[in-house]
This record gives C-alpha cells, sequence and structure tokens, in this order.
C-alpha cells in the first residue's frame, strides 16, 4: 500500500481560518493534503445517519470517555 500524502484532521472544537490556514500552509511545505473535518463535519453526518435511522451507526454518537485513563 502507497501512502497518498493525504490526512484527515478530525477536530473536536472549530478552528478559526488563520488556525486553519496555518496548518495548511504546514502540511503543504511537508508535501502532505490536509482534509480538515470540524463540528459542521461531524454535525452533518451525525444528522444524516439519524436521517436515516440506522441503529447500526450508534456507535459513532456515542463518544468514549477517555479522561479517565
Amino acid at each position: 500500500m502507497v501512502f497518498t500524502g493525504r490526512v484527515y484532521l478530525y477536530v473536536k472544537d472549530d478552528l478559526t481560518p488563520e488556525q486553519i490556514g496555518q496548518l495548511h500552509s504546514i502540511y503543504r511545505q511537508n508535501h502532505l493534503y490536509m482534509e480538515f473535518r470540524g463540528i459542521e463535519y461531524r454535525s452533518h453526518h451525525l444528522w444524516e445517519y439519524e436521517r436515516r435511522d440506522s441503529s447500526g451507526l450508534k456507535q459513532f454518537k456515542q463518544q468514549p470517555n477517555h479522561e479517565n485513563l
């Protein structure tokens, strides 16, 4: 398998446009392509899963609590 250089960045909290721009610059300098996916992306996709009434995807709605590790 060959690494394509595409990196998907999922974030819990939204970043400012300036922060996203800085990240894009850093990734580009390292010959990587960053795909940013923030709260809006997650909200939209969870809404789609709920709309489809898919009980098999409930695991995506429940986030594990890693604070106690």
